[in-house]
């Protein structure tokens, strides 16, 4: 009996602490200047299951100063600016590069750089998946806005999320990646919001309490 235990709880802990992930989460990089070729943001992507995956990885421009460009190196190779979803393999247990490089060619300005990683043939399967948000120049700018002070789940979504501080939030602002407002919400304390019908994409919550001072800055991940 001992050993049944034993092989239930290797086999729920192998579960438990398998995962995909982008390590870290949150890249800051900062002092790009206009006349420097590029800035680097560092990160590793993980994958924390047993056995080989084929993962794609997928580039959303949250914001950024026009004329500037991105693009993406994994773990195979790096690519062109116009390249913004590419798929690979990665071994049970292996990690690789999943950097973002920012070309300023010659102006001055910022950007806030999105990437999710997900399982080719399930991309709507949350286990896996993750996401990481590269700001360049960005540290004392958007990125502190951006403060996910209260959260908001499941994200991503498909359907709704839910306000972990309803008490707080009197109204939610939607905006799509481009700045637009999507949509306004009261939510009169309640903490479920409907999304069941934005279109599949990312989009910054902006959450406000009753004088419309901002709360918490998020972004959501619709699928």
């Amino acid at each position: 009996m001992k050993k049944i235990y034993l092989v239930l709880l290797l086999f729920v802990s192998h579960f438990s602490f398998a995962q995909i992930a982008i390590n870290p989460d949150a890249v800051y990089v900062d002092g790009v200047t206009a006349d420097m070729f590029e800035g680097v943001g560092y990160a590793d992507v993980t994958n924390g299951y047993g056995e080989e995956l084929n993962l794609t990885w997928q580039r959303t421009i949250i914001e950024m100063t026009e004329g500037w460009t991105v693009a993406v190196c994994d773990l195979v190779q790096c690519y062109l600016t116009h390249v913004s979803t590419q798929s690979f393999d990665i071994p049970a247990g292996g990690s690789g590069d999943m950097d973002v490089h920012a070309y300023p060619n010659d102006v001055d300005g910022s950007a806030i750089i999105q990437v999710d990683v997900f399982k080719t043939d399930d991309p709507d399967n949350t286990d896996y998946h993750a996401s990481a948000i590269y700001y360049f120049n960005q540290l004392s700018g958007v990125a502190e806005r951006l403060n996910e002070a209260i959260t908001v789940f499941p994200n991503p979504t498909v359907n709704f999320f839910e306000i972990g501080a309803p008490e707080k939030v009197a109204l939610v602002d939607i905006y799509s990646v481009d700045g637009k407002l999507v949509r306004r919400v009261k939510t009169a304390g309640n903490s479920r919001v409907d999304v069941s019908d934005l279109n599949s994409g990312n989009y910054i919550l902006r959450l406000m309490d009753a004088e419309e001072n901002i709360v918490s800055s998020n972004i959501l991940s619709k699928n």
